[in-house]
């Protein structure tokens, strides 16, 4: 997963806070979005986005 990218919201959540340990555990990058309508640089990495729906 050292290719993977996984966006979230930068507000805390149970839910998404365990899916970043997670992802992180496995190799995987995160980066937490508090403005989403700014484009994140994804630096050419696979993309994942996990959140609620104005957010995805």
């Amino acid at each position: 997963m050292k290719n993977e990218l996984l966006l979230i919201p930068d507000k805390a959540d149970v839910e998404r806070d365990q899916l970043a340990i997670d992802w992180k555990r496995r190799g995987g990058e995160v980066k937490r979005i508090g403005k989403f309508w700014i484009k994140p640089i994804v630096d050419n990495k696979r993309v994942s986005i996990y959140g609620f729906d104005t957010f995805v």
